[in-house]
């Protein structure tokens, strides 16, 4: 049971953190939406509207996954939630298109197979968590360590972007 308390907790941080950094400023509302009409997946005149439903999609996640009534269902949107953000991540790759990652409100990365990987695994964090699901319950110091962990899962997520930008600095010849 501690590992679905670790995922319900890593699901509410993804999803939560997601919805802040696309209404933290209008830029990034804005920088989201630029993102979502460079995809080039949905016609112009939608994407507004394409942006304010994937808002209330993570919304009703990160709320659904908190609550013990509603927690597998959230669990299992957020797994399938998850594996088509790496559908189109993979799609984009293939089309040439350099949409930026704008997954948490400000990425500038553009989409590729490594945001991908990272979406497909915590997809399957998700449904995995749904099917071991006992309904038993955890002890608070499990519990306590199962939310530290995903705290700490969720931040390299949410700053996965950056990371990436820093490893790929790490092979640039010094002086260029």
């Amino acid at each position: 049971m501690g590992f679905v308390v670790f995922a319900r907790a890593l699901m509410v941080v993804l999803f939560a953190a997601a919805v802040v950094g696309k209404v933290a400023s209008r830029r990034r509302w804005r920088a989201f939406v630029v993102s979502i009409e460079a995809l080039r997946v949905v016609p112009g005149r939608v994407t507004r509207a394409v942006a304010v439903g994937t808002l209330g999609l993570e919304g009703c996640v990160a709320v659904g996954v908190g609550v013990s009534g509603t927690h597998r269902v959230g669990l299992g949107v957020a797994g399938v939630a998850l594996l088509g953000f790496a559908g189109l991540a993979v799609s984009a790759r293939r089309r040439g298109v350099r949409a930026p990652c704008a997954c948490f409100g400000g990425g500038s990365r553009p989409l590729g197979y490594a945001h991908a990987v990272r979406d497909v695994a915590l997809g399957v964090i998700a449904g995995v968590a749904v099917v071991v699901d006992t309904g038993g319950g955890v002890s608070f110091e499990s519990g306590l360590v199962a939310v530290a962990g995903a705290t700490v899962v969720g931040a390299v997520a949410v700053l996965f972007d950056d990371l990436l930008d820093l490893g790929s600095g790490l092979h640039t010849p010094a002086g260029r």
